[in-house]
């Protein structure tokens, strides 16, 4: 039992140790023989997903509508190999690799979909990228995520903008909706 287990930790250890030594500049993009950018996109999902789902059709299409964009897909369900790749891609940056979708692109790490924000996210994230490359010969510099306010329309509470609305705020609003039956045990505030 215990070889079976060591046995097991070598495997992984062996695909991280390949993934590790395949990030660098060229895991983000390439040139073509012009000297145009190639940039690599990478999308990390489960077919066990809804989010991921509805999250496909926009990765294909914005694959297909930039010919120099790359999409590397990766499912991870039943594939360990998948696992460990978007596991090392996320530390290279800083990151955890919790959830999927989960969209790298540019040094840049993406979780989450949400059909109104993320589509705009990625092509915004890709343009700028595509231009920081045109200008320069690294990502050096690179800042991959401007922030931006994201405005979430949320039932009852309207209109909340990420990062502005604070906790505090987000209780009193709640404070004073308890009385409704259909809130019990919804924090929708936790994810701003």
């Amino acid at each position: 039992m215990r070889k079976l287990l060591v046995l097991g930790l070598l495997l992984i250890a062996g695909v991280a140790q390949a993934a590790t030594t395949a990030l660098g500049e060229q895991t983000w993009f390439q040139r073509d023989s012009a000297g145009k950018p190639i940039i690599s996109f990478y999308f990390y999902w489960s077919n066990q997903c809804p989010h991921c789902a509805a999250a496909l059709p926009v990765v294909h299409d914005l694959a297909v509508l930039h010919p120099d964009l790359s999409l590397h897909s990766y499912q991870l369900v039943g594939q360990p190999d998948n696992v460990a790749r978007y596991q090392v891609m996320a530390s290279a940056l800083g990151e955890e690799a919790r959830s999927v979708p989960a969209f790298f692109l540019c040094n840049t790490m993406l979780t989450g979909f949400d059909p109104q924000v993320t589509p705009r996210q990625l092509e915004s994230l890709f343009d700028r990228c595509k231009q920081h490359l045109t200008t320069h010969t690294s990502l050096t510099g690179f800042n991959g995520m401007q922030p931006s306010p994201i405005v979430m329309h949320l039932p009852y509470f309207g209109a909340i903008e990420a990062g502005v609305s604070s906790l505090p705020t987000c209780f009193a609003r709640l404070v004073t909706l308890m009385p409704l039956p259909s809130l019990p045990g919804w924090w929708p505030c936790w994810w701003v």
